[in-house]
C-alpha cells in the first residue's frame, strides 16, 4: 500500500482548482500518479498507460494496467460528483467489461472495482474534503454520507424494518439499508432474508464453558450466540439466482449419503450436528478444542443412532425457535403488581426469580436459572433487558 503522502499530494493536487471549475480531465494526471504509485507496490513491472488506442466496437477506457504484456484490468473516471452508479449501468461500461474482468470506475474521490467475482467500493474522501479540508466526515468502504444524505430520504421503512437475533431469545428490529446498518455481512446474510435456518456458532470462546451454538431463522447480530469473540451464521440454505438449494458442501453430502445409504434433508443434518453440539459429554470432552477452532462433528456409524440423536436435536432447535415449547411447565407467574421489572433476584432456596417486591416466577430450578447460550446467563439477561419495562408476553419465559 503506498504511503499516506501519496494519498496526501493526490487530495491537494485535487484541491488546486475549484470544484465548479473541474472537467473530467482536469486532475487526469494527479489520478495517473496515484494509480501508478499502487502499480510501483506491484511484485511484477506493471505499467499505467493514459489514453490507450482504441479497441473497435468496445472503446477505450481512461487507463490500462498492463504487466508482462499481459492486460491486468481498466480504469475509466468520470467528473467529479457524477452519478457512477448510473454509469455502472451504461452501455459504454458492458462495452469495457468485454475487454477485462477487472474495471475500475472512479470521480476521483469514490471507487468501484467491477470484477468478475461482484463489485466493491472504496471511497477516499468527499467533496467537502476538498471544499474544507479542515472538516472531515467520517467514512469507510461501506458508507458514504453523501450517498446516504441522498438515499435515505426515500428508504421505504415499512419494507427496511428487519427483525434480527440480537442475543439468545432477544430478538430485536433493524433497518436493513446500507446506510443504517453498515455492516451487514450480505454475502452471508442476504439467505437470511428469505426462509431459511442458521446455525451460531463462533471459531473460539474465551469463556469457561463452551456454550457458543444456537440456531435463528432471521440475520443475527455479530454477538448473538459468542459474548466474548463474535459469532458466525452458516445458513443451511443458499438462495442461488431465486433458486433456493442446500448450503451443504458436495464432498460433505456424498460422505453421509454413503456412510449411511439414505439421504437425509438438510434438516435432519442440522438436527444431527444440534444435537451433538449441544450434548454436555461432546462440550466436556472437546472443551479445549472448542475454545481455539469452529467445532468439529462425529458421526456414528449406525443409522439408527444418527436418527435418534437427529430427532432430538431437531426437537431442541424447535425449542430454541420457540416454534414448539416443551410441554412440562416448569414455572408459574405469581403476585399481584403491574409487571414492571424493577430487580431481577433468583433465590435458589425457594427456588423463585422475583422482578419486583410482589411478582416472581416459581417453581425455576436452578439449573435452569443457571442456562447459558453463547456466554449469556438466557433468563437473567432477558429479564435485565426489560428492566423499568412492563412484561407483557410470558409464553417465552
Amino acid at each position: 500500500m503506498p504511503e499516506k503522502t501519496v494519498f496526501d499530494r493526490y487530495l491537494l493536487a485535487l484541491r488546486k482548482t475549484k470544484i465548479d471549475e473541474k472537467t473530467e480531465h482536469t486532475d487526469r494526471a494527479a489520478l495517473q500518479i496515484l494509480l501508478q504509485a499502487f502499480a510501483d507496490e506491484s511484485s511484477n513491472p506493471t505499467a499505467v498507460q493514459h489514453e490507450p488506442k482504441r479497441v473497435a466496437d468496445k472503446g477505450a477506457p481512461d487507463f490500462k494496467i498492463t504487466s508482462r504484456g499481459l492486460i491486468l484490468g481498466y480504469v475509466e473516471n468520470k467528473a467529479i460528483g457524477e452519478h457512477l452508479d448510473k454509469v455502472l449501468k451504461s452501455d459504454q461500461i458492458a462495452r469495457y467489461k468485454t475487454l477485462s474482468q477487472n474495471i475500475i470506475l472512479t470521480d476521483y474521490l469514490h471507487f468501484i472495482w467491477i470484477s468478475k467475482d461482484g463489485i466493491q467500493r472504496e471511497t477516499l474522501c468527499h467533496v467537502t474534503d476538498l471544499e474544507n479540508p479542515r472538516f472531515r466526515l467520517c467514512s469507510q468502504s461501506q458508507w458514504s454520507y453523501a450517498r446516504s444524505k441522498a438515499e435515505l430520504p426515500s428508504v421505504n421503512l415499512d419494507k427496511a424494518t428487519v427483525e434480527i437475533v440480537y442475543r439468545p431469545f432477544d430478538n430485536r428490529w433493524t433497518i436493513w439499508d446500507r446506510n443504517v446498518a453498515v455492516h451487514r455481512r450480505e454475502r452471508v446474510m442476504q439467505h437470511m432474508l428469505q426462509s431459511n435456518l442458521a446455525l451460531l456458532t463462533a471459531r473460539s470462546n474465551k469463556s469457561s464453558n463452551p456454550d457458543h451454538f444456537f440456531v435463528s431463522e432471521m440475520p443475527s447480530e455479530t454477538k448473538a450466540a459468542e459474548s466474548t469473540i463474535q459469532s458466525y451464521s452458516f445458513p443451511l440454505f443458499a438462495y442461488i439466482n431465486g433458486k433456493r438449494r442446500e448450503n451443504l458442501g458436495p464432498d460433505f453430502r456424498a460422505y453421509l449419503d454413503a456412510k449411511y445409504d439414505h439421504h437425509y434433508t438438510p434438516e435432519e443434518i442440522l438436527g444431527y450436528v444440534y444435537g451433538v453440539v449441544n450434548a454436555p459429554s461432546y462440550r466436556k470432552s472437546y472443551t479445549e478444542f472448542l475454545r481455539n477452532d469452529f467445532p468439529r462433528v462425529p458421526f456414528p456409524e449406525s443409522a439408527n443412532e444418527f436418527e435418534a440423536l437427529s430427532g432430538l436435536g431437531w426437537a431442541l432447535v424447535q425449542a430454541h425457535l420457540l416454534h414448539e415449547l416443551p410441554r412440562r411447565r416448569l414455572a408459574g407467574y405469581h403476585g399481584k403488581g403491574d409487571h414492571t421489572v424493577e430487580i431481577v433476584r433468583y433465590s435458589p432456596e425457594e427456588q423463585t426469580i422475583s422482578i419486583n417486591k410482589t411478582q416472581f416466577f416459581k417453581p425455576v430450578p436452578e439449573a435452569v436459572w443457571e442456562l447459558h447460550i453463547g456466554g449469556y446467563q438466557v433468563l437473567d439477561k432477558y429479564l435485565r433487558a426489560g428492566l423499568k419495562k412492563k412484561l407483557s408476553d410470558f409464553s417465552q419465559l
